[in-house]
């Protein structure tokens, strides 16, 4: 893979495996980015079950360096970012025991 050039952050927006797909050739390829992820979904980084890949019959994990985030207003790439934690389906955060509440 060949950098594409100014990438200063990934942001992941939620665990599910279809967001690991490249990431750590990514994260090679742009040595300079920092991958975040939000706190409650990090665990899905490394966790099949979670994640999904299981039911696609795959047992998809990354070991691309991240790092999480809280709900506040984050600065991602000298860029204030105010993220806030839904999980991707009601679904999802029931089977991970994730605790926080859609809005």
């Amino acid at each position: 893979m060949k950098s594409i050039g100014g990438v200063d952050a990934i942001m992941i927006t939620h665990g599910h495996c279809d967001k690991l797909r490249g990431l750590a050739v990514e994260m090679k390829t742009n040595a300079k980015a920092v991958a975040l992820i939000h706190e409650l979904d990090q665990p899905y980084l490394h966790d099949p079950k979670r994640n999904c890949s299981i039911a696609e019959g795959t047992s998809r994990t990354t070991d691309a360096k991240t790092s999480t985030f809280k709900e506040s207003t984050t600065t991602i790439a000298g860029h204030r970012v105010p993220p806030i934690h839904l999980p991707a389906t009601p679904r999802a955060a029931r089977s991970s025991g994730s605790r926080t509440t859609t809005r």
